[in-house]
């Protein structure tokens, strides 16, 4: 009778015991799974998402898209978010940035992400400059770590005048930017683009001759016309029969016109011969092109601010000069 009583409570216990067991596993099982979903849940918050600007296929202002990047490092983010931006196909980037004779290069240094672009971004046009520019600072500014932006060319600061607002003017390579450089997020195509009709003027093959070259100059409406029209002046024609007038070198200091006279402010490398241009060739390049403009006159040349001194001693600073077309042998429509 003992034996059986001892029996029935082994039994018993085992009962208990495998219960408690059961119970044990199941909340294993509940507290692991639990795990696995919170585990899955901190993979997807790691996705950081991002609005991504890039040049639409006109070539005249901004689109943008969502994308999320799972990448945590911001020079993993960076690279990413430009491949983006870049819309590669497969046989790599498409649009304006498909002008870029390579990848642009990226680092980050005290929350300013430093972008070096190669040489030929300078012969892009005005319009997809500031795209490519916008496009790159209203997407990187957003990543955790990047406050500014600032480009190079080929390792060298870019110095190319711009206008960021309306109320500032300066040099890229001596700024910060970040999103608010720039005119709306929208960046449509009126926010961005102008389209001027108007001729500039090149030398003849001989350098002592004027050749005119018609067409639509596409431009940030933020930026100075004249501006833009001395900076086409500086980097070339397009036609292989011209020749430039300016040393590919040459800054441009400042541009401004008042009371029917603009006036352009050169660095001292203005004052430098061309030896297959003559001096007069130079002058009513400028000149004339400037005068294409409403509202220009006359044309004053300046030197690091001065009036004083002549250009190749047969032109003085001092004097302001009228459009004069004598020596346009033809002109170009392009």
């Amino acid at each position: 009778m003992i034996r059986r009583l001892v029996v029935k409570e082994m039994h018993k216990t085992f009962r208990l015991w495998r219960i408690a067991a059961a119970v044990v596993l199941a909340v294993s099982v509940c507290f692991c799974t639990s795990c696995g979903q919170q585990s899955e849940d901190s993979d997807e918050e790691s996705s950081a998402g991002y609005e991504v600007y890039m040049a639409n296929s006109e070539g005249t202002g901004l689109d943008s898209d969502y994308y999320e990047v799972s990448d945590q490092e911001p020079d993993d983010i960076v690279n990413k978010l430009y491949r983006f931006m870049s819309t590669y196909g497969e046989n790599g980037p498409s649009g304006i940035y498909a002008e870029l004779s390579r990848r642009p290069e990226f680092s980050i240094v005290d929350r300013v992400l430093y972008v070096d672009l190669p040489e030929n971004y300078n012969s892009m046009s005005n319009v997809n400059q500031v795209l490519l520019r916008a496009s790159v600072v209203k997407t990187m500014v957003q990543v955790e770590g990047i406050d500014y932006v600032t480009f190079y060319i080929d390792n060298m600061p870019l110095t190319q005048s711009m206008a960021l607002s309306n109320d500032v003017n300066t040099s890229v390579g001596a700024t910060l930017l970040n999103e608010a450089s720039f005119v709306d997020s929208a960046m449509n195509a009126m926010d961005v683009v102008e389209r001027l009709e108007t001729t500039l003027y090149y030398a003849d093959e001989s350098g002592q001759k004027l050749v005119g070259e018609k067409d639509y100059i596409s431009y940030n409406k933020n930026s100075s016309i004249e501006q833009v029209i001395i900076e086409q002046l500086i980097k070339g024609p397009e036609h292989s029969e011209c020749k430039a007038t300016l040393p590919k070198n040459l800054k441009l200091l400042s541009v401004s016109t008042k009371d029917g006279v603009c006036y352009v402010n050169f660095d001292s490398t203005f004052m430098d011969s061309m030896a297959d241009v003559t001096a007069q060739v130079t002058i009513y390049s400028v000149v004339n092109s400037l005068c294409e403009i409403d509202g220009v006159k006359k044309v004053q040349f300046l030197v690091n601010g001065s009036q004083e001194g002549s250009y190749r001693e047969q032109y003085p600073l001092s004097a302001a000069y009228e459009r004069d077309l004598d020596l346009v042998t033809m002109t170009y429509i392009n």
